[in-house]
């Protein structure tokens, strides 16, 4: 009675379609509740969020950390798709102001969370090194164009997301004052964007090396 069921190809196909839901709900959820409680919010919560049972959770992912890495590979994969997006559509001079405006649109930084283990920053890293190529191209082009800062590098863009995403991560995900926090983090952004136009004043300092700037991305 059990083979015939599991062989029949209308009843596993549903089940599959169940799981891959089950698992975005779950994902999604954790963003959210990770984001309002830190690493130390029970994984409970996060089953009771998704509408799905503790043990479905634990199937799913073993460990905290297991499911952060999850998130983090998520956030990542958004983030590559956006910038090849902006690569495609929008123009030289505006595609690098274009990403960072829709970088301030993503979810709360996880900057907080990766600092908890080595295997978590360098999820984090990695993830980071994968959007460095795809982001330097946008920095070229705008260079071209002639609407940034020739000595602007992809060190400098990583901090000014840093700096905005600090704004907007002082509001909890889901708190009434969040739409605030999104606000000031568009404002902060524009007055960042008159920083990074090409003007004829000269910056101070050298931009962060690549070492230096995985150093302050995992800094709890």
């Amino acid at each position: 009675m059990m083979a015939a069921r599991v062989g029949q190809e209308p009843v596993s196909r549903p089940l599959r379609r169940d799981a891959e839901l089950n698992l975005e709900r779950i994902l999604v959820a954790a963003q959210d509740v990770f984001a309002e409680g830190g690493y130390e919010a029970p994984m409970e919560r996060i089953a009771q969020r998704a509408g799905v049972g503790v043990g479905t959770l634990y199937r799913r992912f073993p460990n905290k950390e297991s499911l952060v890495v999850a998130i983090m590979e998520m956030a990542g994969q958004r983030s590559f798709e956006l910038v090849s997006e902006v690569l495609e559509h929008s123009t030289p001079a505006e595609g690098i102001f274009e990403f960072l405006r829709r970088c301030v649109g993503l979810p709360a930084s996880l900057r907080a969370l990766v600092s908890r283990s080595p295997h978590l920053a360098e999820t984090h890293l990695a993830m980071v090194e994968s959007l460095a190529a795809p982001v330097t191209r946008l920095l070229t082009n705008a260079k071209a164009a002639g609407s940034i800062r020739t000595e602007v590098t992809f060190s400098d863009i990583a901090v000014v997301l840093l700096s905005v995403r600090a704004v907007e991560d002082r509001y909890a995900a889901g708190d009434a004052a969040a739409k605030v926090g999104r606000q000031q983090g568009e404002r902060h952004l524009q007055l960042l964007f008159d920083g990074l136009r090409a003007t004829g004043s000269v910056l101070p300092h050298r931009p962060l090396s690549r070492s230096q700037l995985y150093d302050l991305l995992v800094r709890g």
